[in-house]
């Protein structure tokens, strides 16, 4: 029959619950995570990801080693592929965690630092993929200008790389159109601009 657990976790200062139950082809559960570290494990794949989780929850589901998510997070003080945000959230999470991530979300970011520029604000639904992320409808705002974008990003060992189908950069005293591909490319070594 099916077999209820909870289970409560503790990483430094936050906290994680998960309550369940077995079902005939894995588990079902809730989790919801309060003010939990960011960091990555030390044999992970390095992004240089830290920060908080300061608040989310959802549901999960396994099945024959695949973990599934829902939910909505927020956080704070993030760094992440180099992109520094104040605050964060994750909307409408779904799809895939485990063994490889493959789930959608909504992601808006705000006091956002990338590249030495500073963005007020950042949205867009988003995919995010084996060491991939694809967006479309990217907003970025800063004061009165802002960029639109629909791309991808990947990353590996030797750097990350970003291709943009669509870019546009406007405000009041100019409107760039970039001529696709639009590719930035970045390294321990420097950030390559083509296009």
């Amino acid at each position: 029959g099916a077999v209820d657990f909870d289970v409560r976790a503790r990483r430094r200062e936050g906290t994680m619950t998960l309550s369940g139950a077995t079902v005939a082809e894995g588990w079902d559960g809730r989790y919801a995570l309060d003010d939990f570290p960011l960091d990555e494990w030390p044999d992970g794949r390095a992004t240089g990801l830290r920060g908080r989780l300061a608040d989310g929850e959802g549901t999960v589901a396994e099945r024959e080693g695949r973990l599934d998510v829902t939910g909505d997070l927020e956080g704070r003080a993030t760094t992440w592929f180099g992109a520094t945000a104040a605050r964060w959230r994750l909307a409408n999470v779904s799809g895939r965690m485990l063994p490889t991530p493959d789930l959608t979300a909504d992601l808006s970011l705000c006091d956002v630092m990338f590249l030495g520029f500073h963005w007020d604000s950042v949205a867009t639904p988003m995919k995010l993929g084996d060491r991939t992320l694809g967006f479309t409808g990217l907003a970025a705002s800063a004061g009165d200008s802002l960029v639109e974008m629909d791309g991808s990003a990947r990353w590996d060992d030797a750097g990350w790389q970003v291709d943009a189908s669509r870019a546009a950069f406007r405000s009041p005293d100019f409107d760039w159109h970039a001529e696709p591909p639009l590719r930035l490319s970045g390294n321990p070594r420097g950030v390559t601009f083509d296009g």
